[in-house]
């Protein structure tokens, strides 16, 4: 069996020895939200940058192989 031990009594908070404190934590965390949208949109954006150029990487590469095996058919007469 297990003895239930008593939680220690929790002090209320207390409002800041500071007036300006409040202001100071509510600009800090408007600034760190801000941070953090900013990375996330530039997170999103690079996402879309990669998935495009790799898109027209593969484009490119079936162009060019298109192009090489029209010239290997030409060169080596095995078109129609």
């Amino acid at each position: 069996m297990s003895i239930s031990v008593p939680e220690p009594e929790r002090e209320a908070p207390t409002a800041p020895s500071d007036p300006e404190a409040v202001q100071r934590a509510f600009i800090t965390h408007r600034v760190r939200r801000a941070a953090r949208d900013d990375h996330e949109l530039e997170a999103r954006r690079a996402t879309i940058r990669f998935w495009v150029l790799l898109a027209a990487l593969v484009f490119a590469g079936f162009l060019l192989a298109f192009s090489i095996w029209d010239q290997i058919q030409t060169l080596f007469g095995l078109g129609t």
